[in-house]
């Protein structure tokens, strides 16, 4: 399925709600969802999402078109359906506040700003808008639980001790991350399961890795047991 893609008029008076922390840290203008306790109206946004979101563009060259709709098959591909965004490509972080990309999660059309020819950023950014309308506040303190986290987004934290931004990394990493090594690590294994509790799939990159080892028949027990039944996948 096709994301829509359309062309749309942004003006040029966007609010700037920019966070501290790295300099990278795709956070800005998303309030914390869970801190120690989540806010009962955070239980799910009230957002329609699908698997044909579509997708009001302003300022992107065709290249960043294409790039953004390959980015939104592999979460649809994978039957991750996402809200409509508004998707704002600005020339340089700069223009940003010094951050390379965010999500802002406003109380009516959900926008995404991308300031850098960052190629993660695409998949990283629709990760996040995926998790908030998505996930139960159930499912973010089960995840925060399991993974030892203490917030899932509170900004007084640093940017790798909250559960909502290894969340995004895990599922850009498993749709289009760098090829799994020959050996899998530990943290390669717990990225891969956290993504297939997250999204309730095998990561596409572990998919692709184990027919890999499948096709060389030098698969170990351990392998075995980490890659989907085919059923699954």
């Amino acid at each position: 399925m096709q994301p829509r893609l359309r062309s749309a008029v942004v003006g040029t008076a966007l609010a700037m709600l920019l966070l501290s922390g790295e300099p990278d840290a795709s956070t800005a203008g998303r309030a914390p969802i869970i801190d120690a306790t989540p806010a009962e109206d955070q239980e799910v946004s009230a957002i329609e999402v699908s698997l044909e979101p579509e997708m009001d563009i302003a300022n992107g060259s065709r290249a960043q078109r294409v790039r953004l709709e390959e980015a939104v098959n592999r979460f649809t591909s994978l039957g991750l359906a996402l809200p409509d965004l508004e998707v704002v490509f600005e020339e340089d972080v700069e223009s940003c506040g010094g951050h390379h990309a965010y999500f802002q999660p406003r109380d009516s059309n959900w926008r995404i700003r991308i300031c850098s020819e960052l190629e993660f950023l695409y998949e990283h950014e629709l990760a996040h808008a995926w998790e908030r309308a998505n996930l139960t506040n159930e499912a973010r303190l089960e995840f925060m639980a399991l993974h030892e986290y203490s917030t899932w987004a509170d900004k007084t934290v640093p940017w790798n001790e909250r559960a909502g931004e290894w969340v995004a990394v895990v599922v850009q990493q498993g749709l289009a991350g760098l090829p799994l090594p020959a050996e899998i690590s530990r943290e390669h294994e717990r990225r891969v399961r956290a993504f297939e509790l997250l999204t309730g799939r095998p990561s596409s990159q572990l998919v692709a890795w184990c027919a890999e080892r499948a096709a060389r028949r030098d698969a170990s027990r351990s392998d075995v047991e980490l890659c989907p039944s085919p059923e699954d996948q």
